[in-house]
């Protein structure tokens, strides 16, 4: 996730912490915990503008250790 500074230095500081909007984001899906992190700094009356990026990466393959050599 990348995010512009609206999101954090948001009126009553709800993600000055950013195991917060981990724990935001964590229970939901992606784009539902978005959501909730967008409502939750609206509900602040945000003044900034806020942009997020986000992906989800779904790796299906065994990874490999890397080697010593």
């Amino acid at each position: 996730m990348l995010t512009t500074d609206g999101l954090v230095e948001c009126p009553n500081e709800p993600y000055s912490d950013p195991k917060e909007i981990y724990n935001d984001l964590k229970d939901h899906q992606l784009n539902e915990g978005i959501m909730n992190l967008l409502n939750t700094i609206k509900e602040n009356e945000v003044r900034d503008s806020t942009t997020i990026i986000s992906w989800d990466v779904n790796v299906s393959m065994e990874v490999t250790n890397p080697s010593d050599g």
